[in-house]
C-alpha cells in the first residue's frame, strides 16, 4: 500500500510539471543544436590548423634544403597562416565551451557569469593576437609564436578547470533540487500517514 501511495505521489509531483517540461525539452534541443554547431566549427578549425601545420612543415623543409629567397617568402607566409589557424582553433574551442556554459541548465547565474567572463577575457586576448599576427614581420611572428605556444600550455589547463567548475556547479544544483524533492516527498508521506492512508 505504501509503495502504491509513494508511486501515486511521485506521479502527482512529477506530472504537474509536464507542460513546462516540453518547454525545457525545446530549450534543451535548441541549446544542443547551438553547441553542436559550435563544436562542428571547432572541428573545422582544427582541420584547417592541421592542414596549415602540414603546409608550414613542408615549406620549412623545402627552405632548409634550398635556402633561397622565394622559399623563405613562402615559409614566412605559411608560418603566418599556421599561427593564425592555431589561434583560430583555440578561439573556436573557447567559443564552443562558452556556448555550452551559456546554455547549461542547473547552474547558478553567478557561476555562469564568472565562467563566461573568464572565457571572454581569454577570447579577447586571442583576438588581439590574431590582429598582431596578421600584421607581424618575420621577427615579430617568432615572438608571437612563442607567446601563443606558452598561452596554449596554460589555456589547456584553464579549459579543463572551467569545464570542471561548470560540471561541479551543475551537479550541486541537481543535488539541491533532489534535496528539495526529498523534503516534499517526506512531507507528503507524513501527511498521508497522519490521514491514515
Amino acid at each position: 500500500m505504501i509503495g502504491v501511495t509513494a508511486f501515486a505521489l511521485a506521479m502527482v509531483v512529477l506530472g504537474g510539471g509536464y507542460a513546462s517540461a516540453q518547454t525545457l525539452k525545446e530549450q534543451d534541443a535548441a541549446a544542443k543544436a547551438q553547441y553542436q554547431a559550435a563544436q562542428k566549427s571547432y572541428q573545422n578549425a582544427v582541420g584547417a590548423y592541421t592542414s596549415a601545420r602540414q603546409g608550414f612543415l613542408s615549406a620549412k623543409n623545402k627552405y632548409q634544403q634550398s635556402k633561397n629567397a622565394q622559399d623563405k617568402t613562402v615559409l614566412e607566409q605559411k608560418a603566418k597562416e599556421f599561427l593564425s589557424n592555431a589561434v583560430a582553433a583555440v578561439t573556436k574551442r573557447l567559443e564552443a565551451l562558452r556556448n555550452k556554459i551559456e546554455h547549461m541548465p542547473n547552474i547558478s547565474e553567478a557561476d555562469r557569469a564568472a565562467l563566461i567572463a573568464e572565457i571572454d577575457n581569454e577570447l579577447n586576448w586571442l583576438k588581439d593576437r590574431q590582429t598582431k599576427i596578421s600584421a607581424a614581420t618575420p621577427a615579430q611572428l617568432k615572438e608571437e609564436a612563442k607567446m601563443v605556444r606558452e598561452y596554449w600550455k596554460n589555456i589547456r589547463v584553464v579549459v579543463k578547470r572551467v569545464t570542471g567548475e561548470a560540471m561541479a556547479a551543475r551537479i550541486n544544483a541537481v543535488i539541491v533540487k533532489a534535496d528539495g524533492f526529498s523534503v516534499r516527498v517526506s512531507a507528503k508521506i507524513a501527511e498521508l500517514k497522519v490521514a491514515g492512508k
